[in-house]
């Protein structure tokens, strides 16, 4: 890190104390004991606050999510400090918080942990943007609710509210953006009456390829999303019980990269980069989702259980359309019964057990991990004392896993040995809040996280056509095992909110895939999964400043530097430190029919990565590079009820030509003309968005 960037970091964590934590609107009960918000449990004689939360948990809102431009729902909840995203292409992305992605954190929705092969590089998580009204997001250890696979956090998606006033209501919702020519509606409607409701909605959109000053229009990067959603229930003075039923379909493009070695141009077999058609390589994710979850309130708590399946079928076709090379079919059960008590002389109890079975098949012509089964449980008891200045938070959680992996043989050569796998762990989470003052308190968190190695990660040997290289697995990984500890401020005011936390995360036998020296397909470099023991550490820190009503500003900072301990090397994936910062003007008077009109302007700047996984040359080094955004939006509305929501947003004003350093496409092949390695990212893209609500939603 540069000296100029250590000295802005010290003075940002000095001068400021971060943005309050966001509570979110009180929502489905599984939501609000992993975020640990206050909720009113039906029956008891007043509000019971669930266990206070001693790690960092920062909400966004639906209006928050409308004003960004984004492709997918984890592209937009990137504003958040904290947390990046690994790309491929402008359709696909994947959750990264505080620099640990892929199965080291938990993405949950409509109740359920989101499961769908989300270890492969170019996975992204299967949840249509428009279904979501809320996202809240915790940052450290999360196995003692989730077990395997919630070091990093979980990231939870909320549904749309639900209408019991006797109406039909909802909204239409359209975009357009001009980079990629993305086009997109979505419809969602609800009615409700004597406390019982039906909620339904249908998505699409679809784009072409993207551009950027550098590379031009970039082949294999437009798709098609389709979804639909219906979920219904009944809340009576018993409890409360909803059935949910989703699909989400996505066909996107496989950005290969390859250049002509004469102009240094991308390749490609399309006369029509512009074109809406799907072109090869390709591939086409379904996902299907039933999730039933009931609530019955009794005298000493509440009961809740879940049950949910999931279905979820990712195909790869390279060389036609109609015949797929690789195809991956993977059924999961998600279970979860827990108790949660009421509130008495300061103390509330939750216990229970939860966990998931699957079974997953390959379909395809060509294979890269075997086919598997998983069963997977945990039980896991939660208390918290709460007292005039302090509350307290722990818990412990043990969970058992047990992965079975089937031999196969192609043309009397082994590809896949049979193998079985037991894994077993203790987590644990002890913290503590002090509220210091009426606008200040401290938290401090101390967790012990597990995961276990995943498929990928345990058997892959093939070909990986989405991330251009050939993958190898190891069955002896061990799991890994964390220990982290959290601290934080948080200062609120009348003109200011602030954040600040630091954080500190040991990991031992850390799983990594890195190149290898062996060549195994001439045409591919070999990626092999190692392990060793890790350390990251940093800090996010935010502050908001609200002088008037039409004005605000706020600044953000986000930093963690990952070691592999075993080797004295910087860990791999790892986002560079990054400052943001926004002012806003809001229109404090309204003018004929246009309402709540307000301007932003925001920047973004992504230091240099000079801290990268530079063994066998699996990483290099990315240029630091800033970003600016305009954005505006107003309300067009009569006396009676707004008639529509107009949103137009630039992100990338200048058209700076720029590589993440999380994105996938930054490996692909040299341009012998420039001598510059990989594709780059969207150049300019201006969106627009028009959201007409429909009855009284």
């Amino acid at each position: 890190m540069k000296k100029q960037n250590i000295l802005i970091f010290l003075s940002l964590l000095c001068s400021t104390a971060m943005t309050a934590q966001n509570t979110s609107d009180e929502n489905d009960t599984l939501s609000v004991l992993v975020n640990l918000n206050e909720i009113t449990i039906t029956g008891a004689p007043s509000s019971s606050r669930m266990i206070l939360s001693s790690l960092p948990v920062s909400a966004i809102t639906m209006s928050e999510l409308g004003n960004t431009a984004s492709g997918n729902i984890i592209n937009a909840i990137t504003v958040q400090p904290g947390v990046s995203e690994i790309t491929t292409g402008s359709g696909i992305s994947k959750p990264v918080i505080r620099g640990l992605g892929y199965n080291r954190l938990a993405v949950v929705n409509d109740g359920i942990r989101q499961e769908g092969n989300q270890w492969g590089d170019e996975h992204g998580i299967e949840i249509d943007e428009n279904s979501i009204d809320s996202v809240e997001i915790i940052k450290g250890p999360m196995s003692l609710m989730y077990g395997s696979d919630a070091m990093a956090g979980v990231v939870i998606m909320h549904d749309v509210p639900r209408s019991y006033d006797g109406s039909v209501a909802g909204s239409f919702s359209s975009q357009y953006q001009s980079n990629n020519g993305l086009i997109g509606s979505s419809l969602r409607l609800g009615y409700g009456k004597n406390d019982m409701y039906i909620n339904g909605q249908l998505s699409g959109k679809v784009a072409h390829s993207y551009t950027n000053k550098n590379d031009g229009y970039v082949p294999g990067t437009g798709f098609s999303e389709y979804a639909g959603k219906v979920k219904t229930g009944i809340k009576r003075k018993w409890g409360h019980s909803n059935l949910t039923a989703s699909f989400y379909n996505l066909i996107p493009e496989i950005a290969e990269g390859e250049r002509d070695t004469l102009t240094g141009d991308l390749e490609t077999d399309s006369d029509n980069l512009k074109s809406y058609i799907i072109d090869l390589p390709f591939q086409k994710v379904n996902h299907y989702k039933l999730m039933a979850e009931n609530a019955v309130y009794r005298p000493l708590g509440m009961i809740q259980t879940s049950l949910g399946y999931q279905l979820n079928s990712r195909m790869e076709f390279e060389e036609a359309k109609d015949e797929c090379e690789l195809h991956f079919l993977l059924h999961t059960m998600n279970y979860d019964v827990h108790f949660i008590s009421k509130k008495k002389n300061g103390w509330q109890y939750m216990y229970g057990i939860n966990g998931m079975a699957q079974n997953s098949l390959n379909q395809g012509e060509e294979v890269l991990i075997p086919e598997y089964r998983m069963i997977d449980a945990g039980m896991f008891a939660m208390a918290s004392k709460s007292m005039e200045r302090w509350s307290f938070n722990g818990g412990f959680r043990y969970d058992v896993r047990h992965i079975t992996s089937d031999e196969l043989q192609e043309e009397g050569v082994l590809h896949f040995a049979e193998f079985t796998r037991f894994f077993n762990s203790v987590s644990g989470s002890v913290g503590t809040v002090y509220t210091c003052g009426e606008n200040c308190s401290l938290r401090l968190n101390v967790a012990r996280g597990f995961r276990a190695p995943n498929i990928s990660e345990l058997a892959s040997n093939g070909v990986h056509e989405g991330t251009i290289r050939y993958e190898v697995g190891d069955n002896s990984l061990n799991p890994e095992y964390s220990a982290q500890a959290d601290f934080g401020i948080d200062v609120t005011s009348r003109f200011v909110t602030a954040q600040a936390e630091l954080f500190a995360n040991r990991i031992n036998n850390y799983i990594f895939s890195a190149r290898s020296a062996t060549v195994i397909d001439p045409e591919y470099t070999t990626y092999k999964y190692k392990q060793g023991d890790a350390f990251l550490a940093g800090c996010e820190a935010r502050a908001d400043v609200r002088p008037t009503r039409w004005f605000s500003a706020g600044v953000q900072l986000s930093y963690v530097r990952g070691t592999l301990l075993t080797t004295d090397t910087n860990l791999p994936m790892i986002p560079p430190m990054e400052f943001d910062g926004f002012v806003t003007a809001k229109a404090t008077q309204q003018w004929k029919m246009f309402r709540n009109a307000s301007l932003s302007c925001s920047v973004k700047h992504f230091c240099k990565q000079n801290h990268f996984y530079d063994v066998d040359d699996t990483e290099t080094e990315t240029p630091q590079y800033t970003l600016l955004g305009l954005s505006a939006s107003t309300d067009i509305a009569t006396d009676k009820r707004t008639i529509a929501e107009i949103r137009v947003i630039a992100d990338n004003l200048f058209d700076v030509a720029y590589q993440s350093h999380l994105s996938r496409l930054k490996y692909a092949d040299i341009n012998v003309v420039t001598g510059k390695q990989g594709v780059y990212n969207m150049g300019r893209n201006v969106t627009v968005k028009v959201i007409v609500p429909i009855g009284r939603e």
